[in-house]
């Protein structure tokens, strides 16, 4: 008698156990499914928010991070740039090999009155000379590679003594290459490389 009593009431501490499992369990999905539903609203206000948000004036992004963007389903947070229009072109537009060669024609031989892209001789593709100060031409962009590099400043001044009629060792002084030269003894009063150090640095 006393086992059979045992046994229903182990039954029932089952069943009562069992359904409050149950009720836990879809209690718990219950509140999961509301969080998840409050973030997903959240996240979709947010989006939303964003996307009707005004911009700052010249607040743009190249549309090549717009791509990048979109490619791993990211919305900038910002517009791309204006695309460039007859009425309103781009003042950041990039003058073409034909521009260049355009302005050398029109504006002379006076490379003062030139911008700094158009300047020198023609290439040598058009009977000009294949190097001009030390410098490649480049076909693909119709103009010549910067002049001096890191030393852009140094040899500016080397070309201006030359152009002032410096020749030989005169000359020679200022050319930023040359050892125990003006900008070499500059450097050393600075404490920085010499201009010979930053071109063998780089080999």
């Amino acid at each position: 008698m006393h086992a059979a009593e045992a046994e229903a009431t182990a039954m029932q501490v089952e069943q009562r156990t069992a359904q409050a499992d149950a009720e836990a369990d879809a209690a718990a999905d219950a509140a999961a499914a509301e969080v998840v539903g409050w973030y997903l609203q959240t996240s979709a206000q947010a989006k939303e928010a964003l996307r009707n948000a005004p911009q700052e004036a010249g607040e743009f992004l190249p549309s090549r991070k717009v791509k990048e963007a979109e490619k791993i389903g990211a919305k900038p947070k910002m517009q791309t740039k204006p695309t460039d229009t007859e009425e309103f072109p781009r003042d950041v537009s990039s003058r073409s090999h034909a521009d260049r060669k355009r302005q050398r024609q029109d504006l002379g031989e006076d490379d003062r009155t030139r911008p700094w892209d158009a300047r020198g001789p023609p290439g040598p593709q058009e009977g000009g000379p294949n190097f001009w100060r030390n410098q490649k031409y480049r076909t693909n962009t119709g103009r010549w590679a910067n002049p001096g590099g890191k030393n852009r400043e140094e040899f500016s001044v080397w070309h201006k003594k030359k152009a002032a009629g410096l020749t030989g060792d005169d000359l020679r002084w200022w050319h930023p290459y040359t050892a125990g030269g003006h900008w070499e003894r500059e450097a050393w009063r600075l404490g920085i490389p010499t201009p010979r150090e930053k071109r063998d640095a780089e080999f």
